[in-house]
């Protein structure tokens, strides 16, 4: 679209009102929109428009390039600052970083499935005190003057080839 003859925001306002049925095709490439926008309020001289004119103006931006109002008052404060419009982000180069192997989401999953499906926070407490709790540690209870530490006695982990397995203590902790 052509739209260079356009020069007046009273040009615009009845270019908006005969085109009302009109669905308009955004332009697809960013950088051509940021140049449309640009070329557009150096023609219209936005910073001398009243209220009303910059809310028409708008309008037309937000008809022909299809960003929203925000994004546009966005654009155009940056580029009355003097800046040159260009987008400032980009899609990242590669994907994010995997922490967890495909092997370890699917012992995760299963673990999860065992429980029930709890919740992810007592997913993650399970897990936590699964690996720092030490198994089949001989040691008497420490309880720090704290009530409820029991020591029972030894218990036996069974027989093998007729021989005596090592017995163990227990501790339980319930405080």
């Amino acid at each position: 679209m052509n739209e260079t003859r356009l020069k007046t925001v009273a040009q615009l306002g009845a270019f908006l009102a005969g085109t009302l049925e009109v669905k308009f095709q955004p332009i697809r490439n960013d950088i051509e929109r940021y140049d449309f926008i640009a070329t557009l309020l150096g023609r219209i001289a936005y910073p001398r428009l009243v209220k009303a004119d910059k809310g028409m103006l708008m309008l037309y931006l937000t008809r022909t390039t299809g960003y929203s109002r925000a994004q546009l008052r966005r654009l155009v404060s940056r580029r009355l600052k003097g800046e040159h419009l260009a987008k400032r982000y980009r899609a990242p180069e590669v994907g994010f970083a995997r922490k967890f192997t495909t092997a370890d989401v699917k012992l995760l999953a299963q673990t999860d499935a065992l429980h029930n499906t709890l919740s992810g926070t007592a997913t993650e407490c399970l897990m936590q005190r699964a690996y720092a709790v030490p198994i089949a540690q001989r040691r008497a209870p420490t309880p720090d003057g704290r009530p409820g530490f029991i020591r029972i006695g030894s218990v036996h982990q069974g027989d093998q080839d007729r021989a005596k397995g090592p017995a163990r203590d227990l501790i339980v902790n319930t405080p």
